[in-house]
């Protein structure tokens, strides 16, 4: 509820008590007159009654009535400040409106993305955040191969950040043709030959087994196959769809629409937003964000969203706050890629704070 608008404010006080102050001074003047002599003239020799009433009161009188058009002028020129004020008010509220109503309309989109992300077989029907949960262990396998090949023949040359980057290059457009011409192209020397290893030893170690897998009787099972590094470290991956076919047609538009939701709030000159009101926009955003998908959104940055963090997305205005620190234990640990804080001296992500 609007406060009711203050009339006689400040302004009006301070005016007022320098008429007040100027009457009186002027008001002053008969008695000074008659008592002493200005500039040789002599003021006593006037008028018992109507000189001095003339004198004194007409002064007074001149006053009273210029101070009253004052007050009329006063309370128009307010009502004129008001009027304006309730335009602008109202200009400023249908701003609003048309960019909430945007704003939760392209909300409402990426919902809509997520729900229609979906595999089914003749076992399994995984949608939404489910499905989501489940590529992260898909990504995650991959990441485990590509460092177990690393290790194996090529004596881990290539660094961390850059297995994860072809991890998810894999990850996104699967075996095959896809990633034939997505990817192999693009690639030369050891990191080719070591993206076509990878891929051979997915296809016959995991995905040939799949498929003979989903033709058994049991009807619930995953198929699961362990992977181990050279440190000992290891991870079993439990697949219930035939993996590494990619995730083209899920992910891009998925990460656009995401992108340009958050650009939107923070690009956004028409309504003047501090930085404090678009953390809060982009905490909606976030509180669509699972915890596998705030997972994806991180790793998804060493390959083909790097705009993320260039954009400062995910350290000043903390979209993916509520990753599980816990569950980013490979490749490059969060703290090392982003920090622990931002510009603001804030935490980035709540397992620290």
């Amino acid at each position: 509820m609007e406060k009711p608008a203050i009339i006689f404010n400040r302004l009006f006080w301070k005016l007022t008590f320098l008429f007040l102050a100027l009457l009186l001074i002027i008001g002053s003047f008969p008695f000074l007159f008659t008592q002493f002599s200005v500039f040789g003239l002599d003021f006593n020799q006037t008028g018992e009654i109507g000189d001095t009433l003339g004198g004194i009161l007409g002064p007074f009188v001149a006053m009273v009535a210029a101070f009253l058009t004052f007050i009329a002028f006063w309370i128009q020129y307010d009502a004129n400040q008001q009027q304006r004020n309730l335009a602008d008010q109202q200009r400023k509220d249908i701003k609003v409106e048309r960019f909430e109503a945007k704003f939760y309309e392209m909300l409402r989109l990426h919902r809509a993305n997520v729900d229609e992300m979906e595999i089914t077989n003749e076992r399994h029907q995984l949608r939404g955040r489910k499905l989501l949960m489940r590529m992260f262990y898909e990504f995650k396998f991959i990441y485990f191969a590509f460092k177990q090949q690393s290790e194996e023949e090529f004596e881990d040359r290539f660094s961390p950040e850059r297995i994860v980057e072809l991890s998810f290059k894999l990850f996104l457009h699967g075996l095959g043709n896809n990633a034939k011409e997505s990817v192999n192209e693009k690639l030369e020397g050891d990191e080719l030959k070591l993206f076509e290893s990878v891929a051979s030893y997915l296809e016959t170690s995991v995905r040939l087994p799949m498929r003979d897998h989903l033709r058994t009787s049991d009807p619930t099972g995953y198929f699961e196959y362990p992977i181990t590094l050279t440190n000992g470290k290891s991870f079993t991956g439990k697949f219930l769809y035939q993996p590494f076919e990619g995730h083209t047609n899920r992910l891009p538009h998925y990460y656009r629409q995401l992108y340009q939701l958050a650009q939107f709030i923070i690009r956004d000159n028409s309504l003047e937003l501090t930085h404090e009101q678009k953390y809060d926009y982009i905490r909606l955003i976030r509180a669509q964000l699972s915890n596998f998908e705030q997972l994806l959104l991180y790793y998804n940055s060493f390959a083909y969203g790097r705009a993320w963090i260039r954009d400062n997305i995910l350290t000043d205005y903390k979209l993916i706050k509520n990753l599980p620190l816990n569950q980013a234990d490979f490749g490059v640990h969060p703290h090392q890629k982003l920090g622990t804080k931002n510009r603001f001296d804030e935490f980035i992500f709540q397992d620290d704070e």
